[in-house]
């Protein structure tokens, strides 16, 4: 199942997880800000490994990443 990752306040975000011997990057894109409004960055992915270090990284725990 296909899962949409936001990251609220930012245009851009680069998320490096994993271990230091296979460290995995993670690029969040997409965001705008303009007189009307803002849309975060975004990162989408249906592989449950990138999902499953995407939610319990300490980034998505602490809400950074929705």
């Amino acid at each position: 199942m296909k899962k949409v990752y936001r990251a609220p306040g930012y245009m851009e975000l680069t998320l490096v997880l994993g271990s230091r011997c296979a460290p995995v990057r993670i690029e969040f894109t997409g965001g705008r800000s303009s007189g009307y409004g803002c849309s975060p960055a975004e990162f989408s992915t249906d592989d449950p490994l990138l999902q499953c270090l995407i939610e319990s990284s300490p980034e998505y725990l602490k809400g950074y990443i929705v």
